[in-house]
């Protein structure tokens, strides 16, 4: 018992490892937040969350070896890049004719705050390298424990950022 309680607080301790970093995912919770309220930290990290999950089902199937590849990192890290990139254009295009305004009530804004916050994490380089590296291995040691032990450190894990993206839509 105590094994699954170090690893849920583990889980969650390490998970501030990604969610303190500023990275796409930041950028898209802070983007929202401006543009929706509160609700966009929540949705961000849903969309976030869902790219979570399914990375670790794919790490309990056998991804992970895969992942490490040096041609595979290559392309994540080329690819994410070129996301990255495309997603920074945007944001430095529409910079130009906006307007700083505190009125979070306008219903006209496109874009899906769910979706969003599952394309910049699926565009994060280092996501999938973390992943590869850190979270494969935390999930082989959850996997030890069997399915509570694989939840357990996934509910830390996400934890983490339920806890860190709130704050920064709140600020």
């Amino acid at each position: 018992m105590l094994e699954l309680v170090l690893i849920f607080t583990t889980a969650l301790i390490i998970g501030f490892s990604g969610a303190l970093m500023p990275g796409p995912l930041t950028a898209v919770t802070v983007e929202h937040a401006l543009r929706r309220g509160f609700p966009a930290a929540p949705l961000a990290t849903l969309g976030h969350a869902l790219l979570e999950a399914v990375m670790v089902i794919l790490l309990i199937v056998g991804l992970g070896e895969y992942l490490a590849l040096p041609n595979i990192t290559a392309v994540i890290g080329v690819a994410g890049g070129l996301v990255l990139a495309w997603m920074g254009w945007g944001m430095i295009r529409s910079a130009a004719g906006a307007t700083l305004s505190l009125d979070t009530s306008s219903s006209g804004e496109t874009g899906s705050t769910f979706w969003s916050g599952l394309i910049a994490t699926a565009s994060n380089p280092y996501w999938f390298l973390w992943w590869a590296t850190v979270g494969a291995g935390y999930v082989a040691l959850s996997r030890n424990h069997g399915i509570p032990g694989v939840l357990l450190f996934f509910s830390g894990h996400i934890l983490a950022d339920f806890l860190w993206l709130p704050i920064l839509a709140a600020a």
